[in-house]
């Protein structure tokens, strides 16, 4: 919803109005720029988008902490194909497009902005075949939609930590009361909050310790 508001798109559910006429199936989820704008016009941050652009995203897998992603099928309104766009752990994401859209620079700018506190996250997409109806599409399973998307880039976010934080962390420990983090993000963005905030000490060791599944 923040990115939406960011850039000064719409989101309209409609999840049980029957079929759309402008797509021949349902469409739970519509987004387009602001209908007041005009063609060619600014979005809020400086993008640029026809007034009369509209997608529908018609299927959608939610973000999961167990396969790092989110994803959704999509189609533009007048278009004769389907897109699959995916956003999550950029290294997961990175796993399942074509490796000559993968930037050589990848690794190092993952690394470069995670150990700065950044939360980043990958994108990609992937065009299907032409003319694939719906039902076509709808039998195809996650990784078949995933497998050989083309990446987007990195989006980096930056969420600052409350001011209340800082005193919070050092009451705790001033109480000697043990502090944990749970954290989903990149290790380095997390240890990066963790050591800002003070929940680690500059001269305190790190050990990362990887679980596997034996099964």
């Amino acid at each position: 919803i923040k990115l939406f508001e960011a850039i000064n798109w719409e989101l309209t559910e409609q999840r049980h109005s029957g079929s759309n006429p402008d797509y021949g199936i349902p469409t739970p989820t519509l987004v387009s720029p602001p209908k007041g704008q005009k063609n060619g016009g600014n979005t809020k941050i400086g993008g640029i988008a026809p007034s009369n652009l509209e997608i529908a995203l018609l299927k959608q897998y939610p973000f999961d902490s167990a396969v790092q992603r989110m994803t959704v099928v999509a189609k533009k309104k007048g278009a004769q194909y389907y897109t699959v766009f995916v956003k999550g752990a950029p290294e997961k994401v990175a796993s399942f497009c074509r490796p000559e859209t993968i930037p050589a620079e990848f690794s190092n700018l993952l690394q470069y902005y995670t150990k700065q506190g950044f939360r980043v996250i990958g994108a990609s997409a992937k065009s299907l075949k032409h003319g694939m109806k719906w039902s076509e599409v709808d039998e195809l399973t996650r990784s078949q939609l995933e497998e050989g998307s083309d990446f987007l880039g990195l989006i980096i976010m930056q969420n600052l930590l409350k001011k209340e934080t800082y005193g919070a962390i050092a009451e705790l420990h001033g109480a000697d009361i043990v502090t944990l983090m749970v954290t989903g993000d990149n290790i380095q963005t997390a240890i990066s909050v963790a050591r800002d905030c003070e929940l680690v000490k500059p001269d305190q060791t790190i050990i990362r310790v990887v679980a596997e599944d034996s099964n």
